[in-house]
């Protein structure tokens, strides 16, 4: 090619660069087809391998991004083209790589009418020949390049001609932009010499002028670390293992009857065992709809699955609900007695088949039964004291305790074995080896008592023994009140006494579910990760499109997992590079669901997965693959980035007084509009039965909590009322419309701030 030619070509990418601004898009995996588009020549093949980053060689060349390529080999991509990879790496075939005609190239054949504008060119007149010599005015560095051949600017535009860009690419004439040291006017002013930027012609409609190149190469890293130097540059945190929680949690109430007699079964399938019998109008409670037509429910006992059409639910059983409700504060009325709910009026399952023998009973561990009970202290008072699977000596041990563990009583308190919790460890202990408030009492009442009998043998008179006993029980009562275990433990602190050591983990130990309750709520940890892996599952098949970040019109992989975490309220970085700095580093092998994975080549961070269990991720691979359920490549993996929190977290105010403002002017969003505000507290007087957490599984707190119509206020919606701000976690029941239930401590506090309406905005 002549060196005129050369000028021409040079001249129509600095053209080109000045009207096209830059769009940044992911070196990601990317796939397209086949072109016959010429393609750089022998003597750069070599030059292609140093600096490649990819998971697989490719002929003589190592694996490169299209940036990566392009860097080294000097390769400009045509306009309208665009490249085919193979798992984010250009394929290459007999040492050029394979190229395609962009069906999405729109916007930038543009270009070719703007020709005209482009004053520093030819002002008005670009298509007459005969004054060269014009160009040569404008100072602008395009035009002397091309001087010779002014009559045909026409054929530069027009983006095929330039089928042989590989001699503009040769690194050797690109030394005469130098000339033209104003091609700062073009977007990348600190590569003039780069032709690269103009040549990208893949613009996505979700990349944005604002976001840096994803993925983008970082000419100080790349290739000039190993991964394991890359490693040894960051803080990897081990985090201490994660251990799924085995105890359940408290749901609010969502009411179902029985159209007719139903059997409530172990399995979502019409020839499942029959675990529990529904009577007609009998009552169970939507525990999870599984939205294939059937339901998870709890009565009583029972605990299994029964189909949609055979049960009343929604607004129907709500105003059952409703009815019964009026009905029974009627009676109690009457009866001038306190209203206790309406569970009197209700009629469950009957078991048929035993919670332990029943494999549906852990489908989930929400249920509506209270879960949380308060804390009946034991201190062991003996070494090698086992906890037993039964109620007797010669079953299996699955817990051991040692002199002053402690363990909290849950049930059979007066029986020979009592039935405890000690950490994680839940089974039957000898009644004689615990040491209790309840046995303490006892024993204190003894002595008085003995006290008594020898005053009455000094002072033989019925009247003063009985006075001495009853002033002495008195002030004995008084001094200590019974609770000696309780004061102990207090007094010490429940974290400085030791718990049992498990011998059994939870899920094979028979004696974990003799009981649901808990000292404590169980937390549904898994529960985010799950909700954000089937949330991403849904976008599988789903294309890939470099640049993007639309789950349904195309994301790359960093764009993709971007968009993922923002519906769960985590604003991550665009680019995996800078996603990798992202959270709290941990190692690949530490990942859990929902977790991010990035790979490394030559030090590059180059790819982004969210990692699914099992070795599996959920990823957008490629533009030949998509948005994909693939596996973790462990050869390039390097670290994990954990961001989801694992501790169940409650929104808002911890505790605060609801009538404190905590919301400032700025804070205030779109006015929802006047609602009815109502207090109620977690009793039987407000609640059919007291329930630990709300709808969606969070804590009740005074200050935060409150109970909304989700079709009007979505659950996780802060609002602002009189000043302070609310979540909205719970549906309380028969709540429709534009009213507002919000949770406070105690009844008298719900009676004292009653009912008024107050305008309710969106927190910004």
């Amino acid at each position: 090619m002549k060196v005129k030619e050369v000028k021409k070509l040079l001249a129509i990418a600095v053209t080109i660069s000045m009207l096209m601004p830059s769009v940044a898009f992911a070196a990601e995996e990317i796939h397209t087809s086949s072109s016959n588009i010429e393609t750089p020549s022998e003597d750069l093949k070599e030059t292609q391998s140093a600096e490649t980053g990819g998971s697989e060689e490719i002929g003589i060349l190592e694996p490169m991004t299209p940036e990566e390529y392009e860097q080294a080999t000097g390769y400009v991509l045509p306009d309208g083209y665009r490249y085919v990879l193979e798992d984010g790496y250009v394929i290459i075939e007999d040492g050029n790589p394979v190229i395609e005609e962009n069906p999405e190239y729109e916007k930038p054949d543009v270009p070719e009418e703007p020709d005209t504008p482009e004053k520093p060119d030819v002002p008005e007149e670009p298509d007459v020949p005969e004054e060269p010599d014009t160009p040569e005015e404008p100072d602008t560095p395009e035009k002397p390049d091309v001087p010779e051949e002014p009559d045909t600017p026409e054929k530069p535009d027009v983006p095929e001609e330039p089928d042989t860009p590989e001699k503009p690419d040769v690194p050797e004439e690109p030394d005469t932009p130098e000339k033209p040291d104003t091609p700062e006017e073009p977007d990348t002013p600190e590569e003039p010499d780069v032709p690269e930027v103009p040549s990208v012609p893949e613009t996505s409609e979700d990349a944005n002028e604002t976001q840096k190149n994803p993925e983008e190469s970082n000419e100080t890293t790349q290739g000039t670390l190993t991964n394991d130097q890359l490693i040894g540059q960051q803080q990897i945190v081990s985090l201490p293992k994660m251990v799924e929680d085995f105890r359940f949690w408290t749901i609010g109430k969502k009411y179902a009857f029985a159209r007719e007699a139903v059997s409530i079964v172990e399995e979502m399938t019409d020839s499942a065992r029959e675990i529990g019998k529904l009577p007609e109008k009998g009552v169970c409670y939507i525990i999870q709809e599984e939205g294939n037509g059937w339901l998870y429910v709890e009565s009583g006992t029972v605990r299994g699955f029964v189909k949609e059409e055979q049960v009343i639910k929604g607004e129907e059983a709500d105003d059952r609900v409703a009815e019964m409700k009026k009905q029974a504060k009627k009676e109690a009325k009457k009866r001038k007695k306190s209203y206790k709910g309406i569970e009197y009026l209700l009629t469950e399952a009957e078991e048929i088949v035993p919670a332990e023998e029943n494999q549906a009973f852990l489908h989930t561990r929400s249920t509506v039964r209270k879960t949380v009970v308060d804390k009946v202290y034991a201190l062991c008072m003996e070494n090698q004291t086992e906890i037993y699977e039964d109620k007797n000596a010669d079953s299996r041990a699955v817990g051991m305790m040692n002199q002053n563990d402690l363990c909290y009583v849950l049930a059979d308190e007066e029986d020979d074995y009592v039935y405890v919790e000690s950490g994680n460890v839940r089974g039957f202990v000898k009644n004689d080896a615990l040491k209790t408030d309840k046995k303490e009492q006892e024993k204190e009442e003894r002595n008085l008592f003995a006290k008594a009998i020898a005053a009455a043998a000094a002072l033989q008179s019925q009247t003063e023994v009985s006075s001495l006993f009853s002033k002495e029980a008195a002030d004995a009562a008084d001094e200590w009140n019974g609770k000696v275990v309780t004061a102990q433990v207090k007094k010490a602190g429940e974290e400085n006494f030791k718990t049992a050591k498990e011998l059994v983990k939870p899920e094979e130990n028979e004696a974990c579910y003799y009981t649901m309750t808990s000292v404590k709520s169980g937390v549904p940890n898994g529960e985010i990760r799950s909700s954000v892996l089937e949330f991403a599952s849904q976008f599988i098949g789903n294309p890939y499109v470099w640049g993007g970040t639309s789950l349904t019109e195309g994301a790359d992989c960093s764009g993709f997992v971007q968009s993922i975490y923002a519906q769960y309220g985590y604003a991550l970085p665009r680019i995996a590079e800078d996603q990798a700095q992202y959270g709290t580093k941990i190692p690949v092998e530490d990942a859990q669901p929902g977790d991010l994975i990035f790979y490394a080549k030559n030090g590059y961070i180059y790819h982004v997965v969210m990692y699914a269990g099992d070795g599996q991720t959920i990823e957008a691979m490629s533009t030949s693959k998509g948005i994909v359920r693939g596996m973790v490549n462990t050869a390039n993996a390097v670290w994990a980035v954990r961001v989801l929190e694992d501790e169940m977290q409650v929104s808002g105010i911890y505790g605060s007084d609801i009538s404190e403002v905590n919301a400032s002017i700025l804070q205030y969003g779109d006015s929802l509009g006047t609602f009815k505000i109502t207090h109620y507290c977690s009793g039987s007087c407000c609640n059919d039965e007291w329930a630990g957490v709300t709808s969606t599984g969070a804590p009740l707190v005074e200050g935060d909590t409150i109970a909304v119509d989700p079709s009007v206020i979505p659950y996780g919606t802060k609002v602002i009322m009189n000043g302070h701000i609310f979540t909205a976690e719970d549906c309380g029941g028969a709540i429709k419309g534009k009213r507002i239930d919000v949770f406070v401590n105690d009844h008298d506090r719900a009676n004292q701030y009653g009912v008024y309406n107050a305008e309710v905005y969106l927190l910004k």
